[in-house]
């Protein structure tokens, strides 16, 4: 007899060899819903958007006019798609697909090996044509220290690298075997195609559909620097914060659905496994019951979490992209050592650092929320103990990995 709690399964009646192997789960962990209020949101938020392109969307511009031109750029855009876009994605994705389920399981060791040494060499190249292109005192005495940390942290994780290499060739055994998640991942990735194409849809048409803030958006070229030479735009400050307000919350938007969408693959992908470290017999097929009820209780009953974890990511993604945009327009007078852009530069680096904190802590939350089926912020807790019962090691060869992967 078996219970389920998240991923794992509990065997009552195990011999002692399984029950050596077995996980008491807290009497909290019964499966149901977790953090609901912010799956509410996130559907609400879905019809919100929904009912906005309804009402608003388009994809044309305000001053669009179909000439010859344009026919024949969205013809080299097609062809560009067609002959270089997708071929170029077919194969990239041919061969992640032989590297991953050939490649790397054979020679585990050594591309970790060789991954860390290829990223060594690539950060020191950066460094040092980062500084010769600055050309600057400051830069070179920067860049050696920089240089030599990058060279002691290889140093130091060296020893870390075979138990690394275990980790890793154990998760690709384990996804392998259920190597439906993998299509299931590439299903959710064409979601996130779409809804991008949507998110355009309705931001484009709703900025269309108020003829003043349409008009502040034109003195921002593609890239959000601010544009005010020969487009007669005058935007005063109330303007500025009326736009930025409005990209704030399309940002949100836009950020919050692609972090759900790859969450909830992270939060699957960590049931698969678990399921298949503590009962293979039940996770060894392309369509096992671990790969169908992991993607079912992360969509179901961990919504909530996923869609909480990943709102905390989208809003600071979302200050960063805004204060980029900020400190473009801050730069427009073509001066960037002012008390603004300086500020401006500080705080665009205080939210970088920031979304990379939240990114790297989510995806061990995650981890405990696919395994376990807890909140997200008891899944948090976990992972403070976590990092307080292990130390570094799990933070080294987590990034060991990465280098792989």
């Amino acid at each position: 007899m078996a219970t389920k709690y998240g991923a794992v399964a509990i065997k009552n009646d195990a011999d002692d060899i399984n029950k050596s192997r077995a996980i008491e789960m807290p009497d909290n962990s019964a499966p149901k819903c977790r953090d609901p209020i912010f799956a509410i949101l996130f559907i609400a938020h879905l019809a919100g958007m929904l009912a906005m392109g309804i009402l608003h969307g388009s994809f044309e511009s305000a001053d669009s006019v179909e000439t010859e031109l344009d026919d024949e750029e969205l013809e080299s855009v097609a062809e560009v798609l067609k002959l270089i876009a997708l071929p170029c994605t077919a194969f990239a994705f041919i061969m992640s697909l032989i590297t991953t389920a050939f490649i790397i399981p054979i020679n585990t060791e050594f591309v970790v090996k060789a991954s860390v040494l290829s990223w060594l060499c690539v950060s020191i190249g950066i460094m040092i044509t980062a500084a010769i292109e600055i050309q600057s005192y400051w830069s070179f005495a920067a860049t050696g220290p920089l240089v030599l940390l990058s060279i002691y942290y290889v140093y130091r994780v060296w020893y870390l690298i075979p138990f690394a290499a275990v980790n890793l060739k154990v998760a690709l055994k384990g996804m392998s075997a259920n190597w439906g998640i993998y299509l299931i991942a590439t299903g959710f990735t064409f979601v996130t195609f779409l809804w991008i194409v949507g998110w355009f849809y309705v931001f484009n048409g709703f900025l269309q559909n108020h003829e003043k803030i349409s008009q502040d958006a034109g003195c921002f070229d593609a890239d959000g620097n601010l544009n005010s030479e020969d487009l007669g735009c005058e935007m005063d400050s109330d303007d500025v914060a009326q736009y930025l307000g409005i990209m704030f919350l399309f940002l949100v938007s836009l950020y919050w659905t692609i972090k759900v969408i790859f969450n909830t693959i992270r939060v699957a992908v960590a049931g698969v496994m678990a399921t298949w470290c503590f009962d293979a017999a039940d996770a060894s097929s392309c369509c096992s019951n671990a790969v169908t009820s992991s993607i079912a209780r992360a969509i179901i009953l961990s919504l909530g979490s996923i869609c909480f974890g990943s709102l905390l990511e989208a809003i600071i993604s979302a200050l960063r992209t805004i204060a980029e945009m900020a400190k473009a327009r801050e730069d427009a007078d073509g001066n960037k050592c002012d008390a603004g852009s300086i500020l401006l530069c500080i705080l665009t680096c205080i939210l970088n650092l920031l979304e990379d904190i939240i990114e790297y802590f989510n995806q061990w939350a995650y981890v405990y929320v696919g395994i376990y089926g807890t909140s997200y912020l008891e899944s948090g807790k976990r992972v403070m103990d976590l990092f307080r019962n292990r130390g570094w090691t799990a933070l080294f060869t987590t990034d060991l990995a990465s280098h792989v992967l």
